[in-house]
């Protein structure tokens, strides 16, 4: 039985269909090697939020890993759209992903005379909860075991969900990774930082995932007077900082209040993280309105 969060309708090369009748033939590369490309979008009341951000990212990646695609950014900006409209002028969050296509066998070597397959399907977008808006989150340090090309969104998530299942196997909602002492990402999100009332943001390489919320709040820092530097930074600037913050497209911005059962500042969401909040949800409002 399919969970009601996952929403009815799903786009499988082209088509609209029921969810459950979306069926990957079993020699396709993306099931077999996760020989794919994936990308989220949000969507607030129908309305696509940022979408561009999310196809240029896709588009990088397609390209990367050499998946050859005839789709133009406004193609897939109408994919989205479709599978969003077709499932209703509601939150939700599309999930789409375009995998190197139906293998003629099992075989390392990619095969050039394949089509890329194309999946996309939507979940309710579910509200963030009042806790986390007076306590913020809990999260915990682990060491960045994932691949060395982070900068790809592939489909290749294992790593990422061990991850993640370690933090909520110790009642916490993400995990924080570094690498070599230096902080990386979230097993699912962005890490960023205000220290000296200024917003650290970590740079793009092939340890990080280009982050586009990330990239709206460093917009939305600067509109509201707070500086901003890109730079790398270590696990004790974190772990001293006066707030620590989690972007990704599904959470928006979070409060990080706990590491390690250790408190992030004092212990609560910051005057930072509140205006920044503010301000994503105030240019949320005036994109759904336009």
């Amino acid at each position: 039985m399919i969970d009601p969060r996952v929403l009815p309708f799903a786009y499988l090369n082209g088509d609209i269909i029921p969810i459950e009748q979306a069926k990957i033939p079993a020699l396709d590369r993306g099931f077999l090697f996760g020989d794919a490309i994936y990308e989220v979008v949000p969507v607030y009341a129908g309305v696509l939020f940022r979408a561009q951000s999310h196809v240029e990212r896709l588009m990088r990646g397609l390209e990367k890993i050499q998946i050859r695609d005839e789709r133009t950014a406004h193609d897939w900006h109408e994919v989205f759209e479709q599978i969003a409209k077709t499932n209703g002028d509601i939150d939700q969050y599309i999930y789409l992903q375009v995998t190197r296509g139906v293998s003629h066998y099992r075989n390392h070597a990619t095969p050039t005379d394949i089509k890329p397959l194309v999946f996309a399907m939507s979940q309710r977008l579910m509200p963030r909860s009042n806790h986390i808006a007076k306590h913020g989150i809990e999260a915990v340090l682990l060491q960045d075991t994932r691949w060395a090309r982070c900068d790809i969104k592939t489909t290749s998530l294992l790593a990422n969900v061990l991850l993640r299942q370690s933090a909520l196997d110790q009642e916490c909602s993400e995990a924080l990774l570094h690498r070599d002492g230096w902080v990386t990402e979230g097993a699912a999100s962005t890490v960023l930082l205000v220290t000296n009332d200024t917003l650290i943001v970590p740079p793009n390489n092939h340890e990080v995932l280009p982050g586009t919320t990330s990239r709206l709040i460093v917009e939305l820092a600067d509109a509201i007077g707070l500086p901003y530097e890109t730079r790398k930074f270590s696990v004790e600037e974190m772990l001293s900082a006066e707030e620590v913050l989690l972007a990704a497209a599904t959470k928006e911005v979070l409060p990080v209040c706990t590491i390690d059962d250790k408190s992030v500042g004092n212990g609560k969401p910051g005057p930072w993280w509140k205006k920044l909040d503010a301000a994503y949800q105030a240019y949320k409002a005036k994109v759904i309105a336009s």
